[in-house]
């Protein structure tokens, strides 16, 4: 009887410390499931997060035109522009998106009724020849995304921007009399007082994505027509910028 009491004990006691020892490891289990849990939560999170908000380079080449009553007052002239853009998705089809950039903006063959030079006053303008502005450019738009495959998708931008005019020149051939001889000069000169430094345009456009496997790419075509006048010398000229662009940007 006292070695049957003792076997039983012996059972109980190793059947209590396997039974410890499983719930020991269940603990443990649970606790580790947790920690994965909340690590890949956390991880997806982030990424989603992350992929909320894109950036990164972008450059662009286009053509660009002077207007005064929806007539143009010059050529189409070849402009540049180049810097970069934050972009934020609060749903997958609508981005909020800001550009900061160097745009080179000009007009050639200006009609030279159109052009004000108070300093040749002594001297007759033959030709305009081109008149160029280099200005920083903050486009403010807004893209509606629509997908059409896995990897690439097509948007609409609709927004406007604010330049600000830092550098102007123009390019004149001018005419000078003395006496019975008639000469004539190219003269290149800074007329950035003549022009607003602030000007402000409509944008609008298309854009076409292509997400890669470790970035994503896009093509801007994007149209801007002016809203202020950018001539300052009189109320009368009322010159507006108009510009067409093809635009390359990378996101991160």
């Amino acid at each position: 009887m006292k070695r049957f009491i003792n076997i039983s004990l012996l059972l109980v006691f190793c059947f209590w410390m396997v039974a410890a020892n499983g719930q020991k490891r269940s603990v443990d289990l649970e606790n580790q499931n947790i920690d994965t849990f909340e690590e890949t939560s956390t991880k997806e999170v982030k990424q989603q997060y992350s992929k909320r908000w894109m950036f990164g380079p972008k450059v662009g080449v286009g053509l660009s035109n002077f207007f005064k009553d929806e007539n143009r007052l010059g050529d189409w002239t070849t402009a540049y522009q180049a810097g970069g853009f934050v972009s934020y998705r609060p749903v997958k089809l609508i981005s909020l998106n800001m550009d900061l950039l160097y745009a080179s903006i000009a007009v050639s063959n200006l009609d030279k009724n159109q052009f004000t030079e108070p300093a040749y006053s002594t001297f007759q303008i033959e030709e305009v020849k081109e008149v160029r502005t280099q200005q920083v450019v903050v486009p403010l738009y807004v893209g509606l995304h629509i997908p059409i495959f896995k990897r690439l998708e097509t948007a609409v931008l609709l927004g406007g921007s604010v330049g600000y005019n830092f550098n102007t020149t123009s390019d004149l051939r001018i005419s000078h009399t003395v006496g019975e001889q008639e000469l004539f000069m190219n003269v290149e000169k800074d007329v950035t007082s003549q022009y607003e430094y602030l000007n402000l345009s409509a944008i609008s456009g298309v854009r076409l994505g292509i997400k890669g496997h470790k970035r994503s790419y896009f093509l801007d075509l994007t149209y801007s027509y002016g809203l202020s006048d950018i001539d300052n010398q009189s109320q009368e000229l009322n010159q507006r910028i108009q510009g067409l662009s093809l635009s390359f940007g990378i996101e991160f």
